[in-house]
């Protein structure tokens, strides 16, 4: 185990997690964000050599409606999404629960999403943004037309 996962598993997760996330063929090394209901990591997809993201929510803060319902539903939409891929969806490795937390495995976007990015960089020029909406358009068409999924 190197330092700097023996700094994150004292941190944020116990040894048996750990174990668990390497075992996968997974290393979690930094925290990147954290939210009301969880935190994002930067980690390392071992088998494939490339860099990806741990989504880890914490159920136990979360409405039971939510989980109940909004939850499982935007899971089982996104293991869809993981077998047919979209270039301009974030899609999904692995999803994991364990000890009243749900940790999903995806794509990294060295960015973050487009709201932090905007609020980083302020406003961007009009052909840009059509790129940005022509692209959103696409994912929408590639969901609601191919796919039968309406976002919310």
């Amino acid at each position: 185990m190197t330092e700097k996962s023996k700094r994150l598993n004292k941190l944020d997760f116990d040894e048996k997690l750990t174990n668990l996330f390497e075992a996968k063929g997974y290393a979690v090394d930094e925290l990147i964000s954290r939210g009301a209901y969880g935190q994002v990591y930067k980690a390392r997809d071992l088998k494939k050599k490339r860099i990806i993201a741990l989504k880890v929510m914490f159920i136990e803060k979360m409405k039971p409606k939510m989980v109940g319902t909004f939850l499982s539903r935007e899971i089982e939409i996104l293991r869809q999404l993981a077998e047919r891929p979209h270039r301009f969806i974030v899609y999904i490795l692995e999803v994991l629960y364990a000890r009243g937390k749900l940790m999903v495995f995806m794509e990294y976007t060295a960015e973050g999403d487009l709201t932090v990015f905007l609020r980083k960089s302020g406003p961007v020029k009009e052909a840009q943004a059509a790129i940005w909406f022509a692209q959103l358009s696409n994912a929408l068409h590639f969901l609601h037309i191919e796919n039968r999924i309406a976002h919310r």
